[in-house]
C-alpha cells in the first residue's frame, strides 16, 4: 500500500501535467511534499513552469500577477537563477515604463510606478537614481502649478544634473525642454501678480478677474489668484444686486457652510442678507479613483451633490474651475432617479430650466453659459450615475469624470459599465454595504498586497491589483 504522501504527490503531478499549476503548487506546499526527493524534483519543474507563466503575464501587462508567480516560484525553490533573471527583466521593464511616464510629462505617475516596483524588490542603482529624478520633477510640477516658477526651475536643475548621458540622455533633453518652457513664466507671473495686487487695492474688480484668470492659465493651483477671483466675484455680485436690484442669476451670494467628510445636512429656512434661502450643506464623502491605464475619477458618495465654483465659504461636492456661482446647482438622488435643481442660469439639452427636473440618461447639463457636462446612468440595475465634462473646464481636484456612487459602480469593458475599461476581460464592481465600501471580482486578486478571493473591503488609500486590472483609492483632504 502506498504511503499517503505518494498519493498526494501523484495528485500534484497530475495537476502539473494538466496545466493546473496553482493546484499543484498548493498541494506541494500544504502537504510538505518537498521533504521527499520526488517532491523536490517536481517542485523544481513546477517552479520553472510558473516562472514561464510569470513572464507571459508580465508581457501581457498583468504585472501584479507576474510578481505573485515569482513569489510562488521562490517558495518552491530550485530555480533561483531563473527567478533572478526574471526579476532583472521586471526591474528593467518597470524602469522603462517610469521613463516613458517622465517623457510624457507625468512625473507623478513615474514616482508611483517606481514605488510599486520597490514594493516588490529593492530598486537597482539606476532605479534609485530615476526615482530621485522623478520626485524632483514631480515637486517641480507641483510648484509650477502653484505659481512658484523660480523654485520649480531649481528642482528641474537638480533633476537634470542627476540625469546623465546614456539611457537617460533623452530624459535629460525632455527635462531641459520643460525648464525652457516654464522659465519665461517667472517674469510673466511677477508682472501679473503686481497688476493683480494693484487692481485689488484699487477695487477694480473686472481687472482683478482678468489678471486672476491669466495667472490661473499658467498656474492653475495658485491660491492667491483663486482667492482674488472669489473676492472679485463676491464684490461684483453685491454691487450689481445693490445697483440694479436684480435677482442673482449670474453672480454668487454668500453662504456660511461647513464641510465634513461623510456627513451632510440641510437647514431649511435660513436666509442671507437679501432674503434668498441659503442651504447649509456638508460635503458627502468623496475620494479619487485612479485606474491604471484608464484615468482618474472623482467619486461622490452623498445623496445631495452641490455644484459650483470652489469656495472656502460654501461646501461644494463638485467644484468646477469656471465662472459659476459658489452654489450654482444641486443634483439630488431620489430613489433610483436624479433630480437637477438649478439655483442660477442652467439648461438641460439647451432648454432653460428654473425648476427641479428629473434627469434622463444622456442629457447634457449646461451651467452658466459655458460649462457643459453629460449625465449618464448606463446600468439598469444600478442607481449610480456618471458626469462627463464636454467642455475644457476642470474639476477640483482634476478628474476624467465624476461618479455619483449609489449602490454599486461597475468597472469593465461592456457598454453598461459606469467606467469603461476596454482592455479588461471582466467586470470589477465597487459596492456599498452598511456605509462601507467593498470590491468584488471573479478570481483571486490583491487588496493592499494581501491575497483575496472574490472580494474584500476597501477604502481611501487602498491599492487593488488583479491579473488584468489595478487601481487605487485616494482620500481627498
Amino acid at each position: 500500500m502506498f504511503p499517503s504522501w505518494r498519493l498526494k504527490l501523484r495528485e500534484a503531478k497530475v495537476a502539473f501535467e494538466q496545466g493546473r499549476l496553482d493546484d499543484a503548487e498548493a498541494l506541494l506546499r500544504e502537504e510538505h511534499l518537498d521533504d521527499f526527493l520526488p517532491g523536490k524534483k517536481l517542485s523544481a519543474k513546477l517552479a520553472l513552469r510558473i516562472i514561464d507563466r510569470a513572464r507571459e503575464r508580465v508581457m501581457a501587462g498583468q504585472t501584479a500577477a507576474g510578481w505573485g508567480d515569482l513569489v510562488k516560484a521562490s517558495q518552491l525553490g530550485g530555480a533561483q537563477q531563473a527567478i533572478d533573471h526574471l526579476r532583472g527583466e521586471l526591474m528593467n521593464r518597470g524602469i522603462g515604463e517610469a521613463v516613458g511616464y517622465m517623457l510624457a510629462g507625468d512625473p507623478h505617475a513615474a514616482v508611483t510606478r517606481l514605488a510599486r516596483l520597490e514594493h516588490h524588490q529593492p530598486l537597482s542603482a539606476e532605479g534609485r537614481r530615476l526615482k530621485d529624478i522623478a520626485e524632483q520633477a514631480d515637486r517641480s510640477k507641483q510648484l509650477a502649478d502653484r505659481g512658484h516658477f523660480a523654485e520649480a526651475v531649481e528642482q528641474l536643475d537638480m533633476a537634470i544634473a542627476l540625469a546623465g548621458a546614456g539611457d537617460t540622455l533623452e530624459l535629460k533633453k525632455a527635462l531641459g525642454k520643460r525648464r525652457d518652457e516654464i522659465l519665461p513664466h517667472i517674469d510673466r507671473i511677477r508682472d501679473l501678480s503686481d497688476r493683480l495686487y494693484q487692481a485689488v487695492e484699487a477695487t477694480h474688480w473686472q481687472e482683478v478677474l482678468q489678471m486672476a484668470e491669466a495667472i490661473l492659465i499658467i498656474a492653475p493651483k495658485c491660491t492667491t489668484a483663486q482667492g482674488a477671483r472669489r473676492r472679485a466675484w463676491r464684490a461684483i455680485g453685491m454691487d450689481v444686486t445693490q445697483v440694479h436690484s436684480r435677482r442673482p442669476e449670474t453672480y454668487g451670494h454668500p453662504a456660511s457652510n461647513r464641510c465634513q467628510r461623510g456627513q451632510f445636512s440641510t437647514r431649511p429656512g435660513a436666509s442671507d442678507a437679501k432674503g434668498d434661502t441659503v442651504t447649509e450643506h456638508q460635503c458627502g464623502e468623496r475620494f479619487l479613483l485612479w485606474i491604471d491605464a484608464v484615468g482618474g475619477f472623482l467619486v461622490c458618495m452623498g445623496e445631495e451633490i452641490f455644484l459650483g465654483q470652489p469656495s472656502s465659504r460654501t461646501a461644494i461636492d463638485l467644484p468646477i474651475l469656471a465662472d459659476l456661482s459658489r452654489h450654482h446647482a444641486t443634483i439630488r438622488r431620489d430613489g433610483g432617479s436624479y433630480v437637477f435643481e438649478p439655483r442660477y442660469a442652467s439648461r438641460i439639452d439647451e432648454r432653460s430650466v428654473n425648476d427641479p427636473v428629473i434627469l434622463a440618461d444622456g442629457q447634457v447639463i449646461t451651467l452658466g453659459g459655458t460649462v457643459r457636462m453629460r449625465f449618464r446612468k448606463p446600468h439598469v440595475l444600478s442607481a449610480t450615475a456618471r458626469l462627463s465634462m464636454e467642455t475644457h473646464h476642470k474639476t477640483q481636484p482634476s478628474a476624467d469624470g465624476v461618479i455619483l456612487l449609489a449602490d454599486s459602480c461597475v468597472l469593465g469593458p461592456k457598454s453598461h459599465s459606469h467606467i469603461s475599461c476596454r482592455d479588461w476581460k471582466q467586470d470589477v464592481v465597487l459596492y456599498r454595504q452598511d456605509d462601507r465600501l467593498f470590491c468584488r471580482a471573479s478570481g483571486p486578486f490583491q487588496i493592499d498586497g494581501v491575497d483575496v478571493e472574490g472580494g474584500g473591503q476597501i477604502g481611501p488609500g487602498s491599492r487593488v491589483e488583479g491579473a488584468e486590472f489595478s487601481f487605487s483609492l485616494e482620500a481627498i483632504k
